[in-house]
This record gives C-alpha cells, structure tokens and sequence, in this order.
C-alpha cells in the first residue's frame, strides 16, 4: 500500500528498516529496493520500478489492516508537482513469496470455477420455487416442460426471461418476457387451472376462502379454516379457450 505527500517534508523521517514479529525484516534500500529477509530466504523487490520514475520513495512502515494483517506502506512524493497534476495513482503491490505456490492456487482456482462448479453445482432455488406448494405439486413441471417445448419450437429458448412468479386473487400469476403467444396460452391455461386446484396438497379444489382468495379441497380447508366462511364452486368441466363461458362460482 501507499501515501502520497504533496510535501516531501511531510515524511522527513524516513523509516527504512524494521522487522515483523521476530519472523521477516523489511528494508528499503537505496530508496528504491525493497528486501524481505527470514531465516532462510532473502527476496528483492524494485519499488522504484513500481510507483515509476516520477517519483521518489521517501520510506516505508509496517501497519496492521482491519483484520490484522501486517501491511507495508510505502511512502511516495513527486518529483516535479504542477497545480493540476500532483496525485499518485493507486497502487498496491503484490509481493509472492513462493511461485510454486502461486500456480498452485491459480490451478486449483480454475479447476474450481470450470470444472468443479460445472460438474458439481446443485442449484438450491429456482424460479419454480416461487409458485405455491400445491400448484408446483400438482403441474408445476409439467408447465415448465410445455413452455420449454413452445420455446423451442419458436426459438425463443435463450430469449426468454421469467420476471415473477406468484398467487394473486386466488390465481397463478407467471409474469415473463420475450414469449411467443403459444407461451401466453400455456399461461393462460394452467393460469385457469390453478382456480379448481387446492394450493396446498394439489388436489382438485372444492372451496374457495373469502378475504384473502385461495383455492382449497375438503380436507385442507376442514384442517386450517374449519370455522370461516367458504365459496364453493359449481361445475368446472376443465381447460377450454372459452374458459368465461364453462364455469361458474356460486
């Protein structure tokens, strides 16, 4: 890491030397190399090459980061300052103190992210998982795989975004983009069919609550809403195009 002093005399008292936890020493050496020495080994650094020949390293000192970590910071000033361009750009150094171990990670990163992760990835959520238990149960794949199919016959596969996916007014709602009109009535389809099917256990449905508008069969709504009141509904003779003129709620 680095400061920049406009002002040379800022940092007058240069530091040059100094050693971290009795295990590396740190020098600057004619103010411009920088050496790591340990028991065994000793590395060089050209810090002058590194900030650039507009600058001059006027000293380093060791401070810890926000997690503890012993950093090294080097002190920079210009050699020439004009009122508009006086600044230092930011810089950090890397300092690798064995290449081995640099490949190392570098292979092991990339195995991770190509190779690893395409074989091994289990996706936790999907869009899917947004629609309600008993419609998912019921023809939530099937749904999918009759979208899927429309997308492909239309070549939209790659184009097509699903935005939302949701209950509203005791109904499915599948908010998306980039559809062909045979995926709007593959919506629209099990849209309608969502309304005859309990969205709990995925049973035909045989109420439906009042307030809060959900679709539910016998059993589900005797178990969570034995005491509220109900509509029932009466004749549903399945999907039709003309779904408005087939069923009727009482």
């Amino acid at each position: 890491m680095y400061k920049f002093h406009k002002d040379p005399e800022e940092f007058k008292d240069g530091i040059f030397s100094f050693k971290i936890e009795n295990s590396y020493t740190i020098n600057l050496l004619n103010n411009k190399i920088l050496q790591i020495v340990s028991a065994k080994t000793s590395t060089e650094f050209n810090l002058q090459d590194h900030v650039g020949k507009d600058f001059k390293i006027l000293g380093i000192e060791s401070c810890r980061s926000l997690f503890g970590k012993h950093v090294i910071y080097y002190h920079v000033s210009k050699n020439e300052i004009t009122s508009t361009n006086y600044g230092f750009q930011w810089k950090m150094l890397q300092i690798v103190k064995s290449k081995f171990y640099l490949k190392l990670v570098a292979i092991i990163d990339w195995i991770n992210q190509y190779i690893i992760n395409s074989i091994c990835f289990i996706p936790t959520y999907t869009e899917l998982d947004a629609m309600p238990k008993g419609w998912r149960k019921c023809f939530g794949i099937q749904m999918c795989k009759e979208i899927k199919a429309s997308l492909k016959r239309s070549n939209y596969l790659y184009k097509y975004r699903i935005m939302q996916i949701k209950e509203k007014y005791g109904s499915l709602r599948w908010y998306d983009a980039a559809a062909p009109e045979e995926v709007h009535r593959i919506i629209q389809k099990y849209e309608y069919i969502s309304e005859r099917t309990c969205i709990l256990c995925g049973r035909p449905a045989t109420k439906i609550s009042n307030g809060w508008l959900s679709p539910y069969c016998d059993d589900c709504y005797n178990k969570y809403f034995n005491n509220e009141q109900y509509e029932g509904f009466k004749n549903w003779y399945g999907w039709s195009l003309n779904k408005d003129s087939s069923t009727d709620k009482q």
